[in-house]
Formats: structure tokens, sequence, C-alpha cells
């Protein structure tokens, strides 16, 4: 998706729709791709729930799906529709079919929580970025506000090499 074109955005389409998930209305997320998703160490799929960001990884590499929520929860619709994807999403794209039924389903516990009602979507990029790298999720809500100014710099410096 064109990110400058802000109209595309309202055409976004969820992985869980209110009446359960359907492939066709996904497929078109990985057109670009040079390999299928199961050719990732890991995929991260952030997860929006009624006022709350968690983030799910599909993790190729030790054959697990993964839920990180910065207040503790958890949920096995997710995990469920994340397996059927990556199938789907592999037969579709590569015409292979990879069997998850064994696959461990984690919801990961011991990851720093957030303190408020409002820092869940800076929570889950600091997980992803701190995941992808391999590093202990050494932070925590005290540290929330450098990472919201840093963010905002990023962001700034992107704009203004365009």
């Amino acid at each position: 998706m064109d990110l400058k074109n802000r109209d595309g955005l309202k055409h976004v389409v969820k992985l869980i729709e209110s009446d359960g998930y359907d492939f066709k209305l996904v497929k078109n997320w990985t057109p670009r791709l040079e390999c299928g998703l199961q050719e990732y160490d890991k995929v991260f799929v952030p997860v929006y729930k009624i006022s709350h960001w968690c983030l799910a990884v599909i993790n190729n590499k030790d054959k697990k799906f993964q839920y990180f929520d910065s207040l503790g929860g958890s949920d096995s619709q997710v995990m469920k529709v994340l397996a059927k994807y990556i199938v789907d999403e592999v037969a579709a794209k590569k015409n292979q079919r990879i069997d998850v039924s064994d696959w461990e389903r984690e919801f990961v516990k011991n990851i720093p929580k957030q303190e408020n009602s409002y820092d869940c979507g800076v929570f889950i990029m600091k997980y992803a970025d701190f995941y992808s790298r391999k590093s202990d999720h050494l932070f925590g809500q005290k540290d929330m506000p450098y990472f919201r100014r840093r963010m905002a710099l990023e962001i700034l410096r992107l704009n203004a090499s365009e």
C-alpha cells in the first residue's frame, strides 16, 4: 500500500473480521515478496483488539506462534488464525503445503508490562524491535517517553530525506 495515499488507509483489511477469517481479504498483503513467508525466520503481525494493540509472531525458525500482550492477556483465536493464514499464504503463493498442527502456541509472559492505558502501540513496536535483534527486553514503562521521542525523530528524518 502506498503510505502517501492516505485514502488507501480506509481500505486496509483485517486478518480477523467480526465474522471470522477469510484469506481472500488478505491474499494481496504480500505481493512483492520475492520469497514466501515461510522463508523468513519471524513474521511480525500487529493485532488490534478494541482499543488495544498486541503483537503476534509467526516464528518459522522455532516452529511456533507467539503472542505478546503488554497487559498480559492471551487470545487463542489469534493463534488459530495465524496458523490458517500461513498455511493459506504458502499454498497460494508457493503452491506448497505446510503442516503447522504441531507448532507450539506461546503466550509470552516474561515481558515488560504497560502501566497505563495508552502505550500499547509503543510496547509492541519495542517487543518487535528487541525480539528481532535477539535482545532481552530491557525496557519498561519508564522508557516510553524516550521511545516516543525517538520514534518521532526517526519518522521526521525519513520524511526529510524524501
